[in-house]
């Protein structure tokens, strides 16, 4: 079964258990192992440049800024090209913040969420489709992977997506020793709260909802961490 399937099932629990727990946690060591496949190059010059080009790509991968972005409407009501054009300014700080930062360059899935994600019956896991960026910073992934959380947490307003949230970035940052996730994590976040209400695959969306998700989204983009709405 995928995890997005799990998390579906999930709307109304209200406490993270043990099962949560160990599922996250197969999780986290599925995905450290291939961050903690390093860039063979030896340049450092080389490393940095691999680097800025890999967070550059979660703002220019035509995939998401041609095919999703540009396919909002100028008047979408969740998001109006006013908000959009905030969103790519928010995006492209976060972006600059954190240029030549190759010490934190690592391989990465490139698509890490749910629907990626599987659990055999013994509980072990595995994932399907790497794409869009190779290489660069770990919080890319991680990112992508609590974006479903989020949406989950504003859409429902259960406290449990909140906690799952936080569960499962303590076990990654103790897992992983990554000190810096959290104030990484804008660098992908941006995007991934824009898939999340992107029109043509959620065209009845509460529009509420979906303000109050984004308000949150430019909440991290500014402080340049994530935080949380309240």
């Amino acid at each position: 079964v995928n995890y997005s399937e799990i998390l579906e099932k999930s709307i109304a629990k209200k406490a993270v258990d043990d099962e949560d727990r160990k599922r996250l946690a197969a999780v986290a060591d599925v995905l450290i192992k291939i961050h903690a496949v390093k860039h063979p190059s030896m340049d450092k010059k080389q490393r940095v440049a691999v680097y800025d080009d890999g967070i550059r790509n979660v703002l220019t991968n035509p995939e998401l800024s041609i095919m999703a972005l540009s396919e909002f409407p100028k008047n979408y009501e969740v998001l109006d090209l006013k908000g959009q054009k905030e969103m790519i300014s928010l995006m492209y700080e976060n972006i600059k913040a954190w240029m030549g930062r190759e010490d934190r360059l690592s391989a990465l899935h490139g698509d890490f969420w749910g629907a990626n994600i599987f659990f055999r019956k013994d509980g072990r896991c595995w994932i399907i489709d790497f794409s869009r960026i190779p290489w660069g910073d770990p919080a890319i992934d991680t990112g992508w992977f609590i974006s479903q959380f989020l949406w989950y947490y504003h859409s429902t307003g259960n406290r449990y997506f909140r906690d799952l949230t936080e569960v499962w970035l303590d076990i990654y940052q103790e897992k992983s020793g990554d000190k810096e996730l959290r104030k990484a994590l804008p660098l992908v976040l941006g995007w991934s709260g824009i898939v999340q209400i992107y029109p043509r695959w959620f065209p009845n969306i509460d529009v509420a909802i979906a303000k109050k998700f984004i308000a949150h989204i430019k909440k991290i983009l500014k402080r340049k961490e994530f935080v949380w709405d309240k």
